[in-house]
């Protein structure tokens, strides 16, 4: 189906569940004309024309055109909950505090005093984005759709065991004790210029990106980057944002996002020490708990600037672990962000023991890989849990010991994010199909392979287990010693080939045709 006619249809279907409100009003299909070239897709937020228009997508849906002019002197938000309904309660504060432009379920469209917003009460479980205006090319595509192949490169397992739980949790409690690191506090400012600091001390090239926040002046954006030496105009990147939010002035945010900001800088701080065919960019965005502010002024400049971003991985709240947990991600992505998915789970099974990906879904709340699919980038969320994340969030609980509760977590998510953008940015000379270990453990007979593997193992007893490239197990079994082995695979594709022993760990890549 065309773009256009995905959109016709959305909107016939919309004219059943949606009501119009003072200021709101549906587009009619003479004026959806001009969007005949846009693409829907997640968590696409609002359009700017002549008169300002909001596009918001996935359910619920709301295509509307607002009709006063965009006052730059108010913030407008998008309230939204994970429930089917606001109660009452909570709209009457909202009416005290702010003017309700739109309310339909679960969705609220506000426009308040910005400085009203530090103190502004959000319903339980929801999301709060900040809504832009905006003008875009109409013939300009929004999305690429990319495809990604894992490949097997020995440094990277190098890289990975270079993961240090010590340095992720010293910046984590640096971080921490600021206090808090709201965007228009100057403690923000202080955490922005160390994070800087840090940067800079790994021979990284840094920008302090300032953006407004409405009328008023938010801490900066921190933006490091490390260029490529084959293909520097095609970019990876890898970002958390380091600003803090509680209600009190007490915010200091270990879990959310202190974790997130010391993975990235201990990905930099490996990552930094070597070459990459394609450039890397380490990114610490501001006003993230305002709505997505610091990334969506960051990304709205990269698609200004035509920069080809192959794929955004990001990192917020890692380090929380419910009780009865294991070691896992639930990872929260758009549809059109599927390959780059696909390709974090290949290379999470490939590179990094025991750490399941599953596909979760965010109740409530939000992070800055939507300001990247907003765009048209592909970005992607690997989070704690989707239905057990930290509860100490936007308090002054959200501590170490009792918010960061996992070391061991954290340390997985910044292997997956480190593998996933040093695989996808390619080490230099080394391209193909390589084993990690020296001893070659394994030997497999044939491969490209028929759907019977045959393979020769040379170590001890040992439990083998079989991952398609998305992450799937196939199948698993026991190894009794040394001998020769027969998988059987039922359908073509490529697969990983993992054996664990007390003493080994062997990875390879099979093709079976």
């Amino acid at each position: 189906m065309q773009p256009k006619q995905i959109l016709l249809s959305i909107l016939f279907i919309l004219s059943t569940v949606i009501v119009s409100a003072q200021s709101l009003r549906l587009f009619s299909n003479e004026q959806y004309q001009n969007f005949n070239s846009v693409q829907m897709k997640s968590s696409l937020i609002c359009y700017s024309g002549e008169d300002f228009s909001i596009l918001i997508s996935e359910t619920p849906v709301c295509i509307a055109e607002l009709d006063s002019q965009w006052d730059t002197q108010k913030a407008y938000f998008l309230i939204r909950t994970s429930s089917n309904y606001i109660n009452s309660e909570w709209m009457e504060y909202c009416r005290d505090q702010s003017e309700i432009l739109y309310h339909q379920g679960a969705d609220v469209i506000i426009k308040m005093d910005p400085v009203r917003v530090a103190n502004f009460k959000l319903p339980y479980q929801s999301t709060r984005i900040a809504l832009q205006p905006r003008t875009w090319e109409i013939s300009m595509p929004l999305f690429q759709i990319l495809d990604f192949t894992v490949d097997t490169f020995p440094e990277i397992f190098n890289y990975v065991s270079e993961v240090d739980t010590n340095k992720i949790m010293d910046a984590i409690q640096h971080l921490q004790d600021y206090g808090t690191r709201y965007c228009l506090d100057t403690n923000a400012v202080h955490a922005q210029n160390w994070i800087k600091e840090k940067m800079e001390g790994l021979g990284l090239s840094v920008e302090l990106q300032d953006f407004p926040l409405w009328s008023l002046d938010p801490s900066d954006n921190v933006i490091a980057s490390y260029p490529g030496t084959v293909l520097p105009d095609e970019y990876v990147i890898v970002g958390a944002h380091y600003d803090s939010y509680a209600s009190g002035n007490n915010a200091p945010g270990a879990d959310d996002n202190a974790s997130g900001t010391s993975g990235v800088l201990e990905i930099a701080r490996i990552l930094s020490q070597y070459d990459f065919e394609k450039t890397l960019i380490f990114c610490a965005f501001s006003a993230e708990e305002m709505g997505l502010v610091g990334s969506d002024a960051y990304v709205n400049r990269c698609k200004n600037q035509g920069m080809n971003i192959l794929g955004y991985f990001n990192l917020d709240m890692i380090g929380y672990r419910a009780p009865g947990n294991g070691l896992f991600t639930d990872m929260i992505y758009p549809s059109t962000a599927t390959p780059l998915a696909n390709f974090y789970k290949g290379t999470t099974a490939l590179y990094v023991e025991d750490f399941p990906t599953n596909t979760g879904f965010l109740s409530g709340g939000d992070s800055d890989h939507t300001s990247f699919n907003n765009y048209g980038y592909q970005g992607i969320f690997p989070f704690e849990d989707d239905h057990g994340y930290s509860p100490f969030i936007h308090s002054a609980a959200d501590t170490i010991g009792k918010s960061v509760n996992s070391p061991e977590l954290a340390v997985k998510f910044v292997q997956s994010s480190l593998a996933a953008a040093a695989c996808l940015a390619i080490p230099v000379q080394n391209v193909g199909i390589a084993n990690q270990n020296t001893k070659k453990l394994v030997k497999i007979l044939s491969n490209p392979s028929g759907k019977n593997i045959r393979f020769t193992y040379t170590g001890p007893k040992a439990m083998y287990s079989v991952y398609s490239i998305n992450g799937q197990l196939i199948s698993s079994a026991s190894l009794s010693g040394p001998g020769n082995y027969t998988i059987n695979i039922t359908y073509p594709g490529v697969y990983i080939l993992q054996t664990r022993s007390d003493k080994s760990f062997t990875t390879d890549k099979i093709i079976v045709q």
